[in-house]
């Protein structure tokens, strides 16, 4: 496929590196992933088996679950990715699954890969509300 140089102003170079993944995304990349809705090496698949009307910090941290779980991403990575898809800062998506759930970001990793169980416990007791929809969650994984 041919190249074209082009310009762009700090403000959009800026965003650019927002929407960047360090060291794995070029600004074609970006532009694809954004203006295209795709990736030229891997595609994402953003559909969840998540319902959408779950409190947002319930949605965003069954999120970050599956991606670990089902897409075999890392949680930092989950986290570049869930914060690229909703237009957030990466720390608004760490505050859901750390300081809401009383947790430190290696605990919460241990959960992920060990105690998913104890995870869906926590989960259960902080959205008391919606505890069928996330055991039909963790019963997907």
């Amino acid at each position: 496929m041919k190249n074209y140089t082009i310009e762009v102003d700090e403000e959009v170079y800026k965003f650019l590196q927002k929407n960047a993944t360090p060291f794995e995304d070029t600004p074609n990349s970006v532009l694809r992933r954004l203006l295209l809705n795709n990736t030229e090496s891997k595609p994402q698949n953003s559909t969840t088996p998540i319902p959408s009307n779950l409190p947002s910090a319930l949605r965003q941290i069954l999120t970050i679950i599956y991606y670990v779980r089902h897409d075999n991403l890392n949680r930092r990575k989950a986290t570049d990715r869930l914060a690229r898809e909703l237009g957030v800062t990466k720390q608004t998506i760490i505050d859901k699954y750390t300081r809401q759930l009383g947790l430190i970001a290696n605990e919460f990793d241990e959960l992920l890969s060990n105690d998913l169980d104890k995870l869906r416990l926590i989960l259960n007791h902080k959205f008391p509300n919606y505890q069928n929809k996330i055991n039909d969650f963790f019963n997907s994984l």
